[in-house]
């Protein structure tokens, strides 16, 4: 979990398994770090390593099913008018000069203009006037974190999905627009389909298995794999 190149760990089936999102650079990055660092020794017995072929909802894009907030609520919290892009001024792409400033906000996504100036040794309205362009452009955005536990959700859970290929788009967009499924993505690997599912509790998540999940027509199979730890 210390690493800057790690989303997500969590601990499954049990808390003897361990689930984790790498996020690389390039290929060039994510190879070595799959098969050099991550090595089968006495502690880790095994590694299987998927890659993420398409998000179907993420936190950088969340559908309306996937948000607590109502549409207003949600509107409320967007940048304002003055930040967004106009419609005659191109799109901000990346640049290998932005990593210094994403490495910042990643380390503080709260910090001031006035900090990330001093961490980037930019000026501070180059700073502003950076972020708000890749904000605006959607290349950057900001996500919150809350425990599950507060917002009365005792039972998350992995469903890693065996998906008819025919119906991978049906069905990653179906789950995308529920509310309790944050998180969509076609995979590779021994199933092609992954979802994060949020429910209240053990007989909240046996409900949703055998009467959302089982109402879509084209999976054939699924392992649930609760998650002990994030």
């Amino acid at each position: 979990a210390r690493r800057a190149d790690t989303a997500w760990v969590q601990l499954i089936s049990g808390g003897t398994e361990i689930f984790s999102t790498i996020r690389s650079r390039d290929r060039q990055e994510r190879t070595p770090l799959l098969l050099g660092q991550l090595t089968v020794g006495r502690q880790i017995v095994a590694v299987e390593a998927y890659c993420l072929l398409h998000l179907f909802v993420t936190g950088s894009a969340p559908s309306l099913g996937a948000s607590v907030l109502s549409r207003d609520e949600t509107e409320q919290l967007r940048s304002p008018p003055a930040t967004r892009l106009s419609p005659d001024r191109p799109a901000a792409k990346m640049n290998e000069s932005d990593w210094p400033l994403l490495q910042a906000l990643a380390e503080d996504g709260r910090a001031s203009y006035r900090r990330l100036a001093e961490g980037t040794h930019w000026h501070e309205s180059t700073v502003r006037r950076r972020v708000e362009e890749l904000t605006a452009s959607g290349v950057l955005f900001f996500d919150l974190d809350v425990p599950l536990d507060v917002v009365g959700i005792d039972s998350p859970a992995l469903l890693w999905m065996n998906v008819m290929p025919a119906r991978l788009t049906e069905i990653g967009d179906a789950l995308a627009s529920r509310r309790e499924i944050p998180f969509v993505a076609a995979t590779t690997g021994t199933t092609n389909m992954l979802a994060s599912l949020n429910c209240q509790d053990d007989h909240s998540l046996y409900e949703y298995l055998t009467r959302e999940v089982a109402t879509l027509d084209g999976i054939t199979h699924i392992e649930t794999a609760p998650v002990a730890r994030l």
